[in-house]
């Protein structure tokens, strides 16, 4: 309590109104967060110091950045600490499909999510141990490695984990919480022995395959719960893959709706403006339960016939020879193309080698046509040792275009 009583002094001194913040460092984003709570200054959370606009905000800003922390050496005692009502903090989005977007949040639309987790997860309550392989510096990380745990007296381990070997060191001896994504997730070693004591795992960021729920649920001994929303929702459903079928279950306090378009509209005390609509496609079930059928831009037009990006992967990735895919629709004026960048597994590497690029381009092609009409198959491959991912396990779609512009 006495370095938070110091930052705020620390964060009084300087004039600024606006407080720019990139902290990797748990503890110094702690302080920094808190002390901005405090004294309601507008907040704005940076996951990397090379944004374009981090770089680009600089008058009547004050940047805060792990070689430029609050100091610790003003007074230990302060008389106020009540949050300011004005306080509002910027999160930014993943920027995967294009420009980041600044997206407000009140402290209630923060607080009352982070209530609202531990109000539905009861079960979870005697476990009082977190550890995350996500940055605390995208929404999801912030609510589940920050917030979450700080308003339910749980402990938090500092150090992201990187490696599967590093679960190994810290949760054999604490029952805990992993908070994870689907591209940690999916790099799991079947040959390191199982891990005990995890309580429960999240993962956010993307959907994961049910072929990788299941392979947590080996390693893990928990099957992971995947978390639905976006920076401008928070959180909008959960799920556990049981089956393949498995739909998702929207949060207590969230109401879902859908547009004419049938994409999914989401009201939830949340969201800054009370409502958002989601750029996914959705089939409402009984019980308020949902499923996701993709992104509305993620459905392309081939030649007058409509096809789902995203179930293109789905079958690539079900194949043996494929790890991971990408697919995207490329448009010249002249012709209309899928192209899909591919990550091999190690059967796949192998029969490439011996049959060459055309002939096994033409057994992808062949798996793709038993499903898919043959003007929608991909026409170019790339084959890439592993696709574009930022931090938030989202694949950055213009990386992967940029492969076919080479």
């Amino acid at each position: 309590m006495s370095d938070l009583r110091s930052s705020i002094h620390s964060l009084s001194t300087f004039e600024e109104e606006e407080v720019l913040l990139c902290q990797h460092d748990l503890y110094a984003f702690s302080l920094s967060f808190l002390a901005s709570l405090v004294l309601g200054k507008k907040l704005s959370i940076f996951s990397n110091e090379k944004s374009e606009d981090w770089l680009s905000l600089n008058q009547n800003s004050l940047k805060l950045s792990d070689d430029f922390p609050l100091k610790m050496n003003g007074p230990k005692y302060l008389d106020d600490l009540s949050v300011s009502q004005d306080f509002l903090a910027y999160f930014y989005t993943s920027g995967s499909s294009g420009q980041a977007k600044k997206v407000p949040k009140t402290f209630a639309n923060l607080f009352l999510e982070a209530k609202g987790l531990e109000n539905l997860f009861t079960e979870l309550r005697e476990t009082k141990f977190v550890i995350s392989s996500v940055s605390h510096n995208h929404i999801y990380g912030f609510l589940f490695r920050f917030l979450w745990p700080m308003l339910s007296g749980r402990k938090v381990l500092l150090e992201e984990i990187v490696y599967h070997e590093d679960l190994l060191k810290t949760s054999i001896e604490n029952d805990c919480i992993f908070l994870s994504s689907p591209a940690f997730l999916k790099r799991l070693d079947n040959e390191i022995k199982p891990v005990k004591n995890v309580s429960a795992i999240f993962s956010s960021g993307g959907l994961l395959s049910k072929e990788v729920s299941d392979q947590t649920l080996s390693i893990l001994h928990t099957r992971p719960i995947e978390v639905f929303g976006s920076t401008e929702t928070g959180g909008v459903a959960y799920r556990q893959q049981s089956n393949p079928q498995s739909l998702w279950i929207k949060f207590p306090d969230v109401e879902i709706s859908s547009t004419q378009d049938s994409l999914l509209k989401v009201s939830s005390p949340f969201i800054f403006e009370k409502e958002f609509v989601m750029g996914d496609m959705f089939q409402l079930h009984a019980n308020a339960e949902f499923e996701l059928l993709g992104r509305a831009d993620r459905i392309a037009k081939v030649e007058e016939k409509r096809v789902s990006l995203v179930a293109i992967e789905k079958c690539l990735n079900s194949l043996a020879l494929v790890q991971d895919s990408a697919v995207i629709f490329l448009e010249d004026g002249v012709r209309q193309q899928t192209c899909a960048a591919i990550v091999l597994s190690l059967e796949g590497q192998s029969l490439k080698q011996q049959m060459g690029d055309y002939s096994f381009k033409r057994i992808l092609r062949q798996e793709l046509s038993k499903h898919f009409d043959l003007v929608v198959v991909p026409k170019r491959f790339r084959f890439v040792a592993e696709l574009p991912y930022n931090s938030q396990s989202k694949i950055l779609f213009n990386d992967v275009r940029s492969l076919f512009h080479e």
